[in-house]
Order: structure tokens, then C-alpha cells, then sequence
């Protein structure tokens, strides 16, 4: 670059990231001012293939400007054009006046061979209140039950049913052929379940009270209800009279049942519980809660 150019920048020829043939990437280049007093200038090209900023910058001495080129590929196999760097006839080194125009070739390969990218996801099966997880880039346009999280996509259902969403991938939306992507959850009930919460309200200290307790058990597994705590147990139906237990109780392959729960404060104050259910690797805990009156 000579000694009176009041910016420099990348001379002679400038390669570009190669774009995927149908696509169009983006590379960032930059120009500096190296002269003593503030160099403006403009970006232009004359390739059709090739978009630069269109806009006037002033640089203070020793200042950078960083934007982007982008460039679409079409059929050839490379993209090529002009970039110009139209300056201001701003003064320089003692008084000169550098040149009107910096011009440089740019140029990229195209990349003939498209990446191998899944053009659909599938969650099948994900359990209202679970997560399934896939491993993919960003995606863009995903609704609440879909949650991008690094290099991972998970959904997690609120409701049963079929969604189908047509997504877009960050990295590509100059290439809408290769950034579309169709994302499919399936949310199935889940395999046991209950109600969010149980309170008993209040009970006087040495008094107690029932509740049925409805469980819904979905599986091929034998479901077993346990109930630790000191305050709450179990009432086993299973002998007459019913007596309350601490043993967990069995319950019937894929069927429902009310577990009746005993609650007897031995103290005063808010007391705390919980009701589980496990049925092979699955384990469902519903919340208990009272209040032990004086």
C-alpha cells in the first residue's frame, strides 16, 4: 500500500469463506485509517454476486471498520468481483492528498458438496412433564415446549398430543433450501400419574383425617406406593378393618386406584409430606401438605 493512502485494508486479492452452491455466506473483512487526520470513505461492488455495506464511514486516525461481505454463489464454481473503497480526497502525510479509489479482487470457491444435514427431528413418545433430548446446531422459529440449549434441542411437553414445526437453522438463513428443518415432538400421557398437590388443611394435634389419594398407572410395570414421613400413612385396604401402614402397597398393571393417606400431626405447625409411586424406572412424587392445629 503506498504511503499516502489515508486507509488500508486487505491489497492485491481477498479470499472469502466458500459458499455452499445455492447458498450465500458472509465474510468480515476491515479497513484502517493510517493517516494523521480522519479518512471518509464508501464501499461499493460491481458483481452482482457480491453485497458490501452501502454507506459513508469517517475513521479517526488509527481506527477500524469491520463489515461484512456477503457472498451468494450461483452455478460457476467460484465467486469473484470487485471491491472499491471510494475516498474522500481527505489530506494525508504532511499535506498529501492520497488517491480517490483503493480497489481489490475478491474471491471465493464454491463448495460443491453439500454437508449431510438432518432435514427432520423427531421426538416419539416424550411423556408430558419429561424432556427428550437431540443433539443439533440453533434452530430459530420453535414454539415453548421446544428449548434450545448449546448444542442440544430439547422438548418437554405440557400437553399429549402431535406437534409439527418447520424450524430454520442460524447458521443458514442465506440458504433457505438447506436452513429448513422439521421438527416433530409426539407428547404421550404420562406413565403414572397424579394430582400436583394434596393438603389435608387443618387437623387438631392427636386428631386425624383421610383422603383419597388417585393414582393413574399407565405401564406394563406393578406400581408400589410408599409414603415416608411420621406424620402421614398409608391406609391398607387390604385387610378388614383397614389399618394404617408404613409398608408400601402394591397397585394393578396399567390400571387406577385412590390410595386413601392418614394424616395425624403429632405436632403443631405447617407439616410436609410426600406420596410416591414408582413403577419399574419411573417414580412420581405428589406433594403433601397440613397443618397440625394446637
Amino acid at each position: 500500500m503506498e504511503s499516502g493512502n489515508p486507509v488500508a485494508g486487505e491489497s492485491g486479492d481477498v479470499a472469502l469463506d466458500p459458499p455452499t452452491r445455492g447458498c450465500a455466506r458472509n465474510t468480515r473483512l476491515q479497513v484502517q485509517s493510517v493517516g494523521l487526520a480522519p479518512a471518509t470513505f464508501s464501499l461499493s461492488t460491481s458483481s452482482p454476486s457480491l453485497t458490501v455495506p452501502d454507506q459513508r464511514v469517517t475513521l479517526a486516525a488509527a481506527e477500524v471498520f469491520q463489515f461484512d461481505v456477503k457472498a451468494a454463489s450461483g452455478d460457476a464454481s467460484t465467486v469473484e468481483g470487485d471491491l472499491v473503497v471510494a475516498l474522500d480526497g481527505s489530506p494525508c502525510c504532511g499535506g498529501s492528498t492520497g488517491p480517490s479509489t483503493l480497489q481489490f479482487n475478491l474471491r471465493a470457491a464454491v463448495v460443491e458438496v453439500v454437508p449431510t444435514l438432518p432435514r427432520r427431528l423427531d421426538f416419539a413418545g416424550v411423556e408430558v412433564g419429561g424432556t427428550g433430548a437431540l443433539s443439533t446446531e440453533p434452530l430459530l422459529g420453535l414454539p415453548a415446549d421446544f428449548l434450545q440449549d448449546g448444542a442440544q434441542l430439547r422438548f418437554s411437553p405440557s400437553d399429549a398430543g402431535y406437534q409439527e414445526v418447520a424450524a430454520s437453522r442460524a447458521s443458514m438463513l442465506d440458504c433457505p433450501a438447506l436452513s429448513s428443518v422439521t421438527v416433530v415432538g409426539d407428547g404421550v400421557p404420562a406413565v403414572l400419574y397424579g394430582p400436583p398437590e394434596v393438603n389435608f388443611g387443618d387437623v387438631r394435634v392427636g386428631d386425624g383425617i383421610e383422603l383419597d389419594v388417585a393414582v393413574q398407572n399407565l405401564s406394563f410395570d406393578e406400581v408400589q406406593v410408599a409414603l415416608p414421613g411420621t406424620d402421614f400413612t398409608i391406609v391398607s385396604t387390604s385387610t378388614t378393618p383397614s389399618v394404617a401402614t408404613r409398608d408400601p402397597q402394591g397397585m394393578l398393571v396399567r390400571g387406577s386406584r385412590s390410595q386413601r393417606v392418614r394424616f395425624s400431626p403429632a405436632a403443631a405447625g405447617p407439616i410436609t409430606g410426600q406420596l410416591e409411586a414408582t413403577a419399574g424406572s419411573r417414580r412420581l412424587v405428589i406433594p403433601l401438605r397440613a397443618f397440625g392445629a394446637p
